[in-house]
Formats: structure tokens, C-alpha cells, sequence
């Protein structure tokens, strides 16, 4: 058993042993060979870690896959052959990028969107091929065509009053209660002497 002087440098964790650092032979052998099985260890555990990590990527896409399909299902339900979409958009060479997927996830009514990209690859491969915020973009244009058409506004003025001098009934009489077509028939009736 050899002491080890003060002259006599400890090697860093992570260095390669160096023969001149050890007073003997078997000291440096055994100290490379623990370095090496530390290597191997390392490696091992790095190797086993970013499985984990692919996994676990893997796993988390499968399930926002598995979301997506199932949002896209409940909303296509209305729609004819919408299986025939699905089995195109899933197909694994149907162009659907990041920001594709993305959107479809947040989009209002995904399963049209995807009926339109399904209908139109050619579209779908140049949206694929665009950076997100264009492609977020063009499909901004395309959910637009199916949203609902807002109610027209009308610009007329109100009606003006009666010749007679009579006012407008507010409510048909059908959708009066007893009590308000009473009083309604109250009113004219008062007003005719």
C-alpha cells in the first residue's frame, strides 16, 4: 500500500487518468479502468435518458394525435363520407405539418378545414410547405368560407305612426295571455269613443 504524497495530483472526475498522476503501475490500472466503466456508465445512462425523453415525446404526440382525431370525428359526424376524409388526412404521405395540426386543433370546426384539405392536396402540400404563420394564414382564408354568414343588419328607418291613429299592436294577439288581450281590447275600445 503506497501513499499518495502531496505532489501527487488527483485527476478531474470527468479527465482520462494520466500515468505520470500515480506512483504505480496498478494504481494507474486501476484507476483507468474505473474511469472507463464511469464512461460506460455515463453513456449507458445518457443512451437510457434520452429514450425516456422519446418516449415521452412520442407517447404526448400520440395522445394529441389521438385528441385531434377524436375532435375531428365529433365534429365531422354531420358530414357525408367524412371516414373517407380521415383515412385521407391520416395517411402517413398526406402532407399535414406542425402548424397544420395546430391549427386544426384550435380551429372551430376542424372537420370541414380538413374535408377542404383532403379535397385539395395540391393546396395542402403548398400550405405544408409554408412557415407557420403563413400557413396559419391560409387556413385562416379557408375556415373563413365555412363560417356562418352574420345576420343582415337592416338599414331601413322604423315604421312610421298610423294614418288612422291607431297604434300598432306589439304582440299578435295569438301570443297574448288572457289578461293582455283583455286590456288590449280595453284600450281600443276606449280610445275608438
Amino acid at each position: 500500500m503506497e501513499i499518495t504524497t502531496k505532489s501527487q495530483q488527483q485527476p478531474e472526475a470527468d479527465a482520462k487518468p494520466r500515468r505520470e498522476q500515480y506512483a504505480s503501475w496498478d494504481d494507474f490500472s486501476e484507476a483507468l479502468t474505473d474511469w472507463k466503466v464511469d464512461q460506460r456508465l455515463k453513456a449507458r445512462d445518457t443512451e437510457q435518458q434520452r429514450k425516456s425523453t422519446q418516449q415521452a415525446s412520442a407517447s404526448k404526440a400520440n395522445e394529441r394525435n389521438q385528441a385531434l382525431a377524436d375532435r375531428l370525428v365529433a365534429d365531422g359526424k354531420d358530414i357525408e363520407d367524412f371516414e373517407e376524409v380521415m383515412e385521407i388526412i391520416t395517411d402517413g404521405e398526406f402532407p399535414v405539418s406542425a402548424a397544420m395540426r395546430d391549427y386544426l386543433e384550435e380551429a372551430e370546426r376542424p372537420a370541414l378545414v380538413a374535408q377542404w384539405l383532403a379535397d385539395n392536396p395540391d393546396q395542402a402540400r403548398r400550405i405544408y410547405g409554408m412557415n407557420s404563420a403563413a400557413a396559419v394564414r391560409e387556413l385562416d382564408k379557408v375556415a373563413k368560407d365555412f363560417a356562418p354568414k352574420p345576420a343582415r343588419v337592416t338599414t331601413a328607418p322604423p315604421p312610421g305612426p298610423t294614418v288612422g291613429g291607431r297604434s300598432v299592436t306589439t304582440k299578435s294577439p295569438d301570443a297574448m295571455s288572457m289578461e293582455e288581450y283583455a286590456a288590449e281590447f280595453k284600450q281600443r275600445q276606449a280610445k275608438s269613443r
